[in-house]
């Protein structure tokens, strides 16, 4: 079973002098890391390091993280390994370091970067990931009572409808209840595809 971050963060802590910045955030491709890593690290260009670490995937296949100059070990591998215990996917956390003057030894470094990355966690709290599937749909008229009536059986509706000469609207389908609203649309003989 996987989680996903309940939310957005950014909180800093000071630790032996060393102000160390988490940023915290939900993501959904490597793509979106990269840019996310991107404006952060431009944000705190004279920081001695934006270090970073991201799992992306249903099963959080995808993931990676950096030292960005720390010791080797010292703080990418702690901050992915904090995800990893959790069960996170669809994550990145970047924890930027402000050098304040005392170093902390690869285990000081180690404990600094899992302890932020876990506190970070633990404040912004975790939910279950529920697969989902997304629909687009093109009705008649006709048909939207019925529809409505139905879907909200299953704990659905429509999204972001556009009214024209038909109703075209997309709905988001969690895998659980896939093939009962399958055979909703087969039944009311609703076009569809998957978006």
């Amino acid at each position: 079973m996987k989680y996903i971050v309940k939310g957005e963060l950014e909180r800093s802590v000071k630790i032996r002098r060393s102000e160390f910045i988490t940023h915290l955030f939900c993501v959904s491709s490597a793509q979106e890391v990269r840019q996310k890593v991107r404006e952060i690290s431009g944000l705190h260009k004279s920081a001695a390091h934006n270090c970073w670490a991201y799992i992306v995937g249903a099963d959080g296949e995808v993931l990676h993280c950096s030292d960005d100059g720390e010791p080797p070990g010292s703080a990418g591998k702690p901050m992915l390994n904090a995800l990893l215990v959790r069960h996170l996917t669809n994550v990145c956390v970047v924890v930027t370091r402000y050098f304040g003057g005392i170093k902390l030894g690869i285990p000081g470094l180690i404990q600094a970067y899992s302890s932020v990355v876990a506190d970070a966690i633990d404040a912004v709290g975790t939910q279950e990931l529920i697969p989902k599937e997304r629909y687009f749909l093109r009705l008649s008229y006709d048909k939207l009572d019925s529809l409505n009536y139905r879907l909200k059986s299953l704990a659905l509706e429509l999204l972001e409808p556009e009214y024209s000469d038909k109703i075209a609207a997309t709905v988001v389908v969690p895998i659980a209840v896939e093939q009962d609203f399958l055979a909703i649309l087969a039944d009311l003989r609703v076009n569809f595809e998957k978006a």
